[in-house]
């Protein structure tokens, strides 16, 4: 009988890759609830402050996922998975957080 041999993960990498999940998780809540306030018609303030969230959301995104990134490609880790899954959540987050900006300064609401 053969018993697999299982790595040790370390604290540091875990802590990363739940960082980066939660984050993405409150990205979809926020687009959610920006979806919802433009058919239920919520406040100007309210929608400029969903936005003002999703941008910094995202960039604690591109943030974490990037360093995420560096971090792997400096201790060398086999599986391509990791690297396009941290590579696709910065770029998504990155497009994101540049609409956003885009969309906040259109409406000039990021000076209140």
């Amino acid at each position: 009988m053969k018993f697999r041999r299982i790595e040790p993960k370390s604290l540091l990498s875990i802590l990363q890759k739940r960082l980066v999940i939660f984050l993405t998780i409150v990205n979809m809540v926020i687009i959610i609830l920006f979806g919802i306030g433009n058919y239920q018609i919520f406040l100007a303030d309210t929608q400029l402050l969903l936005l003002r969230l999703l941008l910094n959301v995202n960039i604690l995104i591109v943030l974490s996922s990037g360093i995420t990134l560096l971090i792997k490609v400096v201790q060398k880790e086999r599986g391509i998975f990791g690297y396009i899954g941290y590579g696709s959540a910065a770029i998504f987050s990155f497009l994101l957080s540049i609409s956003t900006a885009f969309l906040l300064q259109m409406t000039k609401g990021y000076g209140n």
